[in-house]
């Protein structure tokens, strides 16, 4: 896997993993927190739309990103 793929994956899941985070951040902390999460949200949109411009990678797409969730929602550290 390509590191521009794994980057992809990552990105994401991680908008919606850090919302999940309930920790008290100060302003300064949560604006770049904010920053960070939209970066990642405008990368993962635009690599998506780049897939969705290619009829024959619509389907494997939707089952990679659907793998890849499956996942991490079934990642256990302890």
């Amino acid at each position: 896997m390509t590191p521009e793929l794994k980057i992809y994956l990552m990105t994401l899941m991680l908008p919606s993993l850090l919302d999940e985070i309930d920790a008290p951040m100060n302003p300064k902390t949560k604006s770049s927190f904010l920053r960070v999460n939209k970066f990642c949200e405008d990368q993962a949109n635009e690599a998506a739309e780049a897939f969705y411009k290619h009829d024959s990678l619509k389907d494997r797409h939707d089952a990679m990103v659907s793998h890849w969730n499956t996942i991490i929602d079934n990642m256990n550290l302890k």
